[in-house]
């Protein structure tokens, strides 16, 4: 293991010392590749344990000197200096127990060490007399509470569940609210994702529109050449070849509804039949790899060119539930 991180090399951030005259020149290493390849290989419990230790922070301690980032150097240690065998389902809480203790140690000495380059503290600049006392606090207020700790965490109901072990109705009752929170905030998310990819999309359209000065066919051939380079892109910046093609693939399914929109508006004013019909054939899948947004646009072609049974046969084919629940959206800029 030691060796796959090695070859990873690593990274230089744009991220001075805090207490450097300089800290707006500076740089620092960044690991980014071996912490993301270290999370990956972590245990069931191990990962659970991490996400308590989230909770417990954001919650419970709530202080801006103790960080996630902090948290996972710390299960990091715990995990190098413990045997494999506490790491069980049964002993959840004793691992995030052994990780607070740590952590309780170092605000003590003022000392967090970075996982990859020891002899850095990680509490530098971050940690003074005050947030030293308040954290020392609630730390040890959190061994002494223990389990019961956790009623105070409101955004899971992790206390609820572990007391519903005893009663199946309580714990499916629990299980079927969390499946529709779940659902909800995938849905947010999404949205979310969305909207930022459309707000990319447009900025590029709008650019795309000022070169072409009104010339639709060079538009298109715009609008072709970034499908072909969002494509064809292998790895943007520290990311995988994997994650940079999921989130590219955000933008393909507007481009492929951009292209067909333009293509269908030509077709639509070529005064040959045979050119009108070949064009919007050749729409028809980018259409339909564009999801809710590419079929309504669809049926609004077939409607301008007359084919009123066409459009009520897809508009009756649509699943109501998925336009319901689909958080595709409009993003033209118009």
């Amino acid at each position: 293991m030691i060796e796959e991180l090695r070859l990873l090399g690593f990274f230089v951030v744009r991220k001075g010392h805090p207490f450097s005259s300089e800290v707006d020149l500076e740089w620092r290493i960044s690991f980014s590749l071996q912490e993301r390849k270290l999370i990956c290989n972590l245990t069931d419990i191990q990962h659970k344990c991490y996400i308590v230790l989230k909770m417990i922070n954001r919650d419970i301690i709530n202080l801006d000197c103790i960080t996630s980032y902090h948290w996972k150097t710390c299960l990091f240690y715990v995990i190098e200096e413990n045997n494999m065998d506490i790491w069980t389902k049964k002993r959840l809480f004793h691992c995030v127990n052994v990780c607070i203790k740590q952590m309780l140690l170092w605000v003590e000495n003022e000392f967090c060490p970075n996982y990859f380059i020891p002899e850095e503290n990680l509490f530098d600049g971050r940690i003074n007399s005050d947030l030293k006392s308040m954290s020392k606090s609630r730390l040890i207020k959190l061994l002494k509470d223990r389990f019961e700790s956790l009623r105070f965490i409101n955004t899971s109901k992790i206390y609820d569940y572990v007391k519903s072990r005893g009663s199946v109705e309580k714990f499916q009752r629990l299980q079927s609210k969390s499946k529709i929170e779940y659902q909800k905030a995938v849905y947010l998310e999404y949205e979310k994702m969305n909207s930022v990819t459309l707000c990319y999309f447009n900025s590029k359209i709008e650019t795309f529109y000022k070169q072409a000065k009104g010339n639709t066919c060079q538009f298109i051939k715009y609008v072709w050449k970034e499908l072909h380079n969002i494509q064809h892109i292998n790895t943007i910046t520290e990311h995988t070849p994997e994650e940079t093609k999921h989130s590219l693939s955000l933008l393909i399914p507007h481009i492929h509804v951009c292209l067909a929109s333009n293509i269908a508006s030509m077709a639509i004013q070529h005064p040959n039949p045979k050119v009108l019909d070949f064009l919007l054939l050749g729409t028809i899948s980018y259409f339909m790899n564009g999801g809710l947004i590419g079929q309504l646009k669809l049926i609004s072609v077939l409607y301008a060119i007359d084919l009123y049974k066409d459009c009520e046969w897809f508009l009756n084919n649509l699943d109501d539930e998925y336009v319901k629940y689909n958080p595709s959206f409009c993003g033209c800029i118009h």
